[in-house]
């Protein structure tokens, strides 16, 4: 991502990358362009005259047309422990809570789970959110995502789902049970692609 801000005849800006998408590699690629530039491989920022902007938009897009794969684009989801449903209870929940309070220095557990889906609702005044029934056997937990209600549509019973987040205790009408809150889930190991044709979509819409 690469933000301009324009003054007058000139444009300063900054970028970010994603990891193995080398940000400085790619600015040198138009490193004439630039009145001045510096930064590394995940961050930079330039200074460019306006009149260099649409050459310098060509050219990045043709650099990452190049250099972006699949694998690049494919979001990675740091997780600290893998775990079964079935590990997963009430008794687990309470002592992890004896870690509380979490914040800097001291993160919430990341867990990944894999798990065939029991349910796919929507919930929310406007269906904004997203449940769904983790299951394993006997175990059924239910993982709540927020703000993801249209993601529902895209997701079938019919297939396993990968899921990222951090467990609690939910209660309700004095009744106990895990519930685990989802960062990030999906059905698709290459939902890298989705997002290559998409941004292969959007320049193409460009040039046009």
């Amino acid at each position: 991502v690469i933000v301009l801000a324009i003054e007058g005849e000139k444009a300063v800006g900054s970028a970010r990358s994603v990891a193995g998408f080398n940000l400085f590699e790619a600015l040198c690629s138009c490193k004439d362009l630039f009145s001045k530039f510096g930064g590394h491989e995940m961050a930079a920022g330039m200074t460019l005259a306006v009149k260099d902007i649409a050459e310098f938009r060509q050219r990045m897009n043709e650099y990452a047309e190049d250099k972006l794969t699949e694998e690049l684009l494919t979001p990675i989801e740091p997780v600290d422990f893998v775990i079964d449903l079935s590990e997963v209870s009430l008794p687990l929940l309470e002592e992890m809570e004896l870690l509380a309070p979490y914040g800097q220095g001291n993160p919430e557990p990341r867990f990944l789970v894999e798990s065939p889906l029991a349910e796919i609702r929507q919930m929310g005044k406007e269906n904004q959110h997203l449940r769904l029934g983790l299951c394993k056997g006997q175990a059924l937990v239910d993982g709540v995502a927020f703000f993801a209600g249209q993601e529902a549509e895209r997701l079938s019973p019919e297939f396993a789902i990968k899921a990222t987040g951090n467990f609690q205790i939910n209660e309700w009408n004095g009744i106990k049970k895990p519930q685990m809150m989802l960062s990030y889930f999906s059905q698709q190991e290459s939902i890298g692609s989705f997002v290559l044709e998409l941004y292969r979509s959007l320049r193409q819409e460009a040039v046009v």
